[in-house]
């Protein structure tokens, strides 16, 4: 992880001042500023922001692989991700993952393991929350906990409709070899 993207401001304390030096904001402002979060409450949003930071990848950085230990999970803020299914040969690009988007779920589900790669396609800035201290806070503040699983169960539908998607056009790839099939048709 790299801080080319922006930095901490000494004098602004939690403030992080980004690279263009054009905007100050704190990790509670980014926060309650991204559609994934929208109509949290103040206190919730406040609850994330203390446990969470921001973080750079550079271009072509792995994220997380498949395996690794699931405990936390990322909040896109600028550029863009690309989730890789892991095999014995080259990775399989799933979805890329953009700016506003959740990236990893993992931390949320017993065995606490990821499942996917995720690697950063050109420098990428994002928001880090410490998935094990909000498993924690869940357990204490059940309407948070709520939110999160709610919010969460949103975006697994929408990556397994991404997955199965994919599938059914690698099928048809596969079963029409040699047709006027193109992606984004069915069978």
């Amino acid at each position: 992880m790299t801080e080319g993207l922006g930095r901490r401001d000494p004098q602004q304390g939690c403030r992080v001042r980004f690279a263009n030096g054009t905007s100050v904001k704190t990790v509670y402002d980014i926060i309650a500023g991204q559609t994934f979060f929208k109509g949290l409450s103040a206190k919730h949003c406040r609850a994330l922001a203390d446990n969470a930071k921001q973080t750079w990848f550079e271009a072509d950085e792995l994220i997380f692989r498949d395996g690794d230990l699931a405990n936390r999970f990322y909040l896109v803020v600028d550029g863009t991700v690309a989730l890789e299914a892991s095999t014995n040969g080259p990775s399989v690009p799933l979805q890329t993952i953009g700016a506003g988007e959740l990236l990893g779920w993992s931390w949320m589900f017993l065995p606490y393991v990821c499942h996917l790669r995720a690697r950063a396609l050109e420098p990428a800035e994002a928001i880090l929350f410490y998935g094990t201290r909000l498993c924690e806070r869940r357990e204490k503040d059940h309407d948070l906990g709520y939110e999160l699983f709610r919010r969460v169960a949103e975006v697994m539908m929408q990556r397994l409709q991404t997955a199965r998607r994919l599938l059914l056009e690698q099928q048809c790839l596969n079963v029409t070899a040699g047709c006027d099939w193109r992606p984004g048709q069915h069978c």
